[in-house]
């Protein structure tokens, strides 16, 4: 249970960080992005980890990932400076539609959790060989990561959706076993959230939605 909170706090550090940018990314969408700022965040944390990882700015580590944070953190609150009444005015308009997101993504990601607790073995199809994967880039001081079969090689294959749940995994501090479950239930918990939104954003855009 400690493990979970500690995701879904992480999460929520996550996306509050990400959706002042989304606000104005996504400033034409009647919720300003807000279903989707938790993926954005991810994404966001994920593709500069891997950059400086890659290019060698910085190590593939937590302070790293800190790091970035701490950086998108500055560019919201600079973001917010420039739009206070703005973005005051849309918490104000649409706070029971932020309740009703944050409520949504939580149970999800607890649903998910639970019914993956009864299948949490990590054998079977491909999970053997993702895990090993996700080790290799907890483990690998730089990107791209090693190879976990063939040593003094670098991994030949698409990861980086391993390397945005390895950050996650860094900031909290859990098992590796632990934490790639719990990314499972994390992306069936965005994947409802953001399918809401899309739903939402379309609807609401035509007048005949309104939270």
């Amino acid at each position: 249970m400690s493990d979970l909170l500690a995701w879904w706090v992480v999460i929520q550090v996550i996306g509050a960080v990400a959706f002042p940018i989304g606000f104005v990314f996504f400033n034409r969408l009647p919720d300003r992005g807000y279903a989707f700022s938790k993926v954005l965040g991810l994404l966001f944390v994920g593709y500069l980890l891997w950059m400086g990882a890659v290019i060698g700015v910085f190590p593939n580590g937590r302070g790293s990932v800190l790091l970035i944070l701490l950086g998108l953190a500055v560019a919201s609150l600079f973001i917010v400076g420039r739009r206070r009444e703005e973005f005051a005015g849309f918490l104000r308009e649409h706070w029971r539609y932020i309740v009703f997101v944050e409520a949504l993504f939580l149970s999800a990601f607890v649903i998910a959790a639970w019914l993956r607790s009864f299948v949490p073995d990590l054998i079977g199809t491909e999970k053997p060989y993702e895990f090993a994967y996700l080790n290799s880039i907890l483990r690998s001081e730089q990107l791209p990561p090693n190879d976990p079969w063939l040593s003094g090689f670098y991994l030949s294959y698409y990861y980086f959706g391993f390397v945005m749940i390895a950050a996650v995994i860094k900031l909290t501090a859990v098992p590796a076993s632990i934490g790639f479950n719990l990314g499972l239930a994390l992306v069936a918990a965005m994947t409802v959230v953001a399918t809401f939104g899309v739903m939402y954003n379309l609807v609401a855009a035509r007048g005949r939605l309104r939270l």
